[in-house]
């Protein structure tokens, strides 16, 4: 295992500049066997990266390091726990960047305000910074098709039969396997409608 070396940035006394962490984050315990993967269990007592014996923060190992073992839990303070995102490639060697801070309080795993747009037909959910897209689960282990491509003409192939059908067909077949929740029927008929011109 190559040695580490690590530059310690110190953050300054404007403590309103440095992030602020939660429990339940994953952060790296930096120790004399080098950084060790954590989760923060629970916030104790606040703490700042940059001031060396502040804080109270318990956290549980995730990946095997040395003697460090998965599952194993300890408490330590501030500056030796590290979120992340802290952690950073300069040149060659990890940098720790110590302009952060750690808070009570937990992540929170549900964010609320979730908005739901559309873009280019489909459903997309926001959520807390993270764009999903909001699927129709379809059982493919049952007989029957399940998907169809248009083929360019006004009709379609269907998925996995091979069929060609027209719109219509495509729908009532496509109706039966998502209970009614057809893709968009009344735009793939007026598509349909302008490829037959």
């Amino acid at each position: 295992m190559s040695e580490m070396k690590f530059d310690l940035t110190y953050g300054g006394s404007m403590d309103s500049l440095a992030t602020v962490h939660v429990a339940g984050e994953l952060a790296y315990l930096n120790t004399l066997q080098g950084l060790v993967p954590v989760k923060v269990i629970k916030v104790i007592k606040p703490g700042r990266g940059w001031m060396v014996g502040e804080g109270d923060i318990v956290v549980r190992v995730t990946a095997t390091r040395g003697a460090f073992n998965v599952g194993y839990g300890t408490r330590e303070r501030a500056s030796r726990v590290v979120p992340k995102k802290h952690v950073v490639m300069s040149r060659l060697h990890p940098r720790i960047d110590t302009n952060y801070r750690w808070e009570t309080g937990e992540k929170e795993k549900n964010p609320k305000g979730t908005k739901t747009v559309k873009f280019s037909g489909h459903d997309l959910d926001l959520k807390g910074g993270h764009l999903s897209v909001r699927r129709k689960v379809i059982d493919t282990r049952t007989s029957g098709d399940h998907g169809a491509d248009p083929v360019g003409d006004g009709t379609f192939r269907m998925v996995p039969s091979g069929d060609i059908v027209s719109l219509e067909e495509r729908n009532r077949r496509l109706s039966r396997r998502t209970n009614g929740a057809c893709c968009n029927p009344c735009r793939l008929k007026n598509l349909s409608s302008k490829l037959r011109k």
